[in-house]
């Protein structure tokens, strides 16, 4: 089975799981946002918290990021 069969959205990832980034499920402005953030299909990211309204807080290498649920959402993550 591929990787991408077995992504799911960053909004049901476990927290406190390493996960690897599969895919981008937005228009060009939200791929380019995203990887101004430094959210790109290979990078590796792990959730720090879930918040109660649906948003997460993911680390990517030593930042951390607050991201709602819409955006959540919209980014296929695997668990590594």
């Amino acid at each position: 089975m591929s990787v991408m069969n077995m992504a799911i959205s960053l909004s049901v990832a476990p927290v406190g799981a390493d996960l690897e980034v599969v895919s981008l499920k937005g228009g060009c402005e939200f791929n380019r946002r995203m990887s101004a953030l430094g959210i790109v299909p290979g990078m590796i990211v792990n959730i720090c918290q879930n918040h109660p309204e649906g948003g997460r807080v993911v680390k990517i290498g030593e930042q951390r990021l607050a991201l709602g649920e819409g955006v959540c959402c919209k980014i296929k993550v695997a668990v590594k």
